[in-house]
């Protein structure tokens, strides 16, 4: 009798262990850590010395133990997800492809803006296009993987995904292209077919395509921010590099936390994960969260019927906390300066 207690209790031990720290196959996805743009920019070679600081919020993806699945079940600001859902569909080397290129764009978009805003000389060009996947049903899976570099399309340069989506419109559906791929400094040719896209209602070759970008400028530019991916930092970099490279002080000793990608006209574009953006934002007193005050296209709500906008996201998550952080909506980079400006003085 003794023994089998004994037993019993390892087997009690054991399993409880197991709930604890065995890593399952299911993430967790949830707020991450501010990241602080004090130490991680540098404009012509200086470092911020203004007071208050500039946050990048980020979504922490890591693998879940049971404990953390069983605690998560009721938690508004974490969800348990599958590798498939965590890279949006994508095999896991495209979703990699897909962040990094994404990170670098949005770096050099944030550059260009701010150095433009502060009377800096700012030059961006277009490296190529890049093929991100191919479908099963382009014809075009096993000729081309993640990563090949498009140079022509039927003997005709394209420096950007839209002028070659734009060529596409005038060929007709089932027409063969051919198309010069280099892979690792080998190049090939491959052909494909136009297709019809019925979610678009545009031609297309039935790839995904990413854009890659460089930028020059008569002030060096560094952004050091380790292993993040994704464009949703370019609001707050764009902040950051505008307040150094003009010497104007926007913070005012405030702590100035947000989210937002940007184009090149300075427009500030939805992003993702916006409960746990506020939650870090939060959690780490920043006094304000700036977010993008996107509008939902009729297209878009037509699939997505119950979608919200980041700005009401935003509203929503912060009703859930214990905070008197304010909820600042913005259209673009120059909205977002204003009101820096009109309320920190």
């Amino acid at each position: 009798m003794k023994k089998l207690k004994v037993v019993s209790g390892l087997v009690v031990v054991l399993l409880v262990l197991i709930v604890i720290f065995w890593k399952t196959p299911l993430l967790i996805r949830g707020p991450g850590n501010l990241i602080s743009l004090e130490n991680t920019v540098q404009v012509n070679q200086q470092r911020d010395e203004q007071g208050g600081k500039f946050y990048v919020t980020v979504v922490q993806t890591r693998s879940a133990t049971l404990w953390e699945i069983l605690t998560t079940v009721n938690d508004p600001f974490r969800e348990v997800v599958n590798q498939e859902t965590a890279n949006n569909g994508l095999p896991t080397e495209a979703s990699r492809l897909q962040q990094q290129t994404a990170m670098n764009n949005s770096q050099n978009a944030a550059k260009k803006l701010a150095l433009d805003l502060a009377g800096k000389k700012a030059e961006l060009s277009y490296q190529g296009i890049f093929v991100l996947t191919a479908a099963k049903e382009s014809g075009l899976q096993g000729k081309v993987a993640t990563g090949d570099q498009i140079v022509t399309v039927d003997d005709y340069f394209f420096t950007h995904s839209s002028d070659l989506i734009n060529y596409l419109q005038e060929r007709e559906v089932g027409a063969e292209v051919i198309l010069e791929i280099e892979r690792e400094g080998t190049k090939k040719m491959v052909t494909g077919k136009v297709d019809l896209n019925e979610v678009t209602g545009r031609h297309s070759l039935g790839i995904q395509l990413l854009d890659r970008t460089t930028l020059t400028s008569d002030i060096p530019v560094e952004i050091e921010l380790g292993a993040v991916g994704g464009p949703s930092a370019g609001l707050m970099f764009t902040l950051q590099m505008y307040a150094m490279a003009s010497n104007h002080d926007l913070r005012n000793g405030r702590d100035i936390a947000g989210t937002g990608a940007i184009n090149l006209d300075g427009q500030v574009t939805r992003v993702g994960g916006i409960a746990e953006k506020v939650y870090s934002a939060a959690n780490g007193k920043a006094k304000a969260f700036l977010v993008p005050d996107d509008e939902i296209s009729e297209e878009f709500r037509h699939y997505f019927p119950d979608v919200q906008s980041n700005y009401q996201e935003a509203l929503v998550a912060v009703k859930k906390l214990d905070t008197e952080m304010v909820i600042v909506p913005v259209k673009t980079v120059q909205e977002a300066i204003d009101w820096l400006v009109e309320t920190g003085s």
